[in-house]
């Protein structure tokens, strides 16, 4: 069989229709047929390393000018600077204590209440969470370290969705290489402290959202530029109506005022904080971040007040009840009382939707209301008069 094997390999292959049943028998027991077929060589080490840092200067090539450009025009919207100095009250939080939150209000009303609280600041920034919060109060911390200076009373404002495992955009471009450390030992996902860690020693890729921000504000230029064009072609253009208007403020806040659609975006909104409660996913890890946030402001001889900022009627109305914003109360109730800080619950403060932008988020004028009824209620707590009585 071996010699018929090799013999019928050394032959041509019929190409008639009827040859097909003999085509079949002769093969069997065919020794097949060794592969000539020029082996692929492996891929050098060398090779791989020559594309990844290609592949990485593109990149940085790409991402420095646009980054650049992004964060020129983020300067000319009227950014505000931080003080060149640490004041002795500070505000850290996302943007429920970025809108909601007026230091110009509540320092007045303070120091009549014989408190120093001198350039009180909003350090609040949209869209951040924990990590962040605990990496601006150890970045402050530090400075005033430097100084041979003490914290002073630092207000911080978390909510349920401040401590979400699920986030997959959560601005790490904002946290320091200082922050590894604390991240690694609290527990945090491996790709979370790779992609930091990454920033540190490649900046080009710190500078992703930066990019996408202007080449969407270059697409949405051009789409802009096309309405022209769809007039001229017959086409109805619908233009969407501002809804609202934002001050920046020299103290950090940025206020603003809702002018058009509350009653159909309101429940929009709702509907989007369902969602996100929804997906929320509480972890020990952003815990132990809050911890390490109140532990900093102790050791470095401060006051922590842990705030439970108003919400809307109907947002209460929907989460009061949620197994999820019951263990945010209560782990942070437990965090404050181990590490000698305050935790205030304001959630109730107002029952009027209508004093809200949207179901989490106070107007400016009830922003202004009730930063003055915060002042007069810090100025009372013990802790808080002991740490900034002049």
């Amino acid at each position: 069989m071996r010699l018929f094997g090799l013999a019928y390999r050394g032959a041509a292959p019929s190409r008639r229709r009827g040859d097909t049943a003999a085509h079949a028998v002769r093969i069997i027991g065919r020794v097949p047929p060794a592969d000539t077929t020029p082996a692929t060589p492996p891929t050098s080490r060398k090779s791989v390393l020559v594309r990844v840092f290609a592949a990485f200067g593109l990149f940085g090539v790409l991402a420095f000018p646009i980054a650049r450009k992004a964060r020129a025009h983020r300067e000319d919207e009227g950014a505000v600077e931080r003080p060149d100095r640490v004041p002795n009250f500070i505000i850290v939080g996302d943007s429920r204590a970025h809108c909601g939150l007026a230091p110009r209000v509540m320092r007045p009303i303070m120091e009549a209440r014989g408190l120093h609280v001198g350039d009180a600041f909003n350090y609040a920034i949209d869209g951040t969470d924990v990590l962040h919060h605990r990496s601006t109060v150890a970045e402050l911390a530090a400075d005033l370290a430097n100084e041979k200076q003490d914290l002073g009373v630092v207000v911080w404002t978390p909510n349920p969705l401040s401590f979400d495992g699920s986030r997959i955009s959560n601005r790490l471009e904002l946290l320091h290489g200082s922050d590894l450390r604390s991240l690694a030992t609290s527990g945090a996902p491996t790709e979370l402290v790779f992609d930091l860690a990454t920033m540190q020693f490649f900046p080009p890729y710190r500078e992703r959202p930066a990019m996408k921000d202007w080449l969407d504000e270059r697409g949405e230029g051009v789409g802009k530029r096309l309405l022209g064009v769809q007039s001229k072609a017959g086409l109805e253009v619908v233009r969407e109506p501002k809804r609202r208007i934002y001050t920046s403020h020299p103290d950090g806040q940025i206020s603003f005022r809702v002018i058009a659609e509350w009653e159909v975006r309101f429940p929009v909104r709702l509907a989007t904080y369902k969602d996100s409660f929804k997906k929320l996913s509480q972890d020990d890890f952003h815990f132990a971040q809050a911890r390490d946030l109140a532990k900093i402001v102790r050791e470095h001889g401060g006051t922590l007040v842990i705030l439970e900022m108003p919400s809307a009627p109907l947002y209460r109305q929907a989460f009061d009840d949620d197994p999820k914003q019951l263990t945010f109360r209560t782990r942070l109730e437990a965090i404050a009382k181990e590490e000698g800080a305050v935790f205030l619950s304001h959630a109730d403060h107002y029952s009027d939707d209508r004093l809200f932008g949207d179901p989490g988020h106070l107007v400016e004028t009830t922003a202004d209301d009730y930063s003055a009824f915060l002042a007069s209620e810090l100025a009372q707590l013990p802790v808080v008069r002991k740490r900034l009585e002049k």
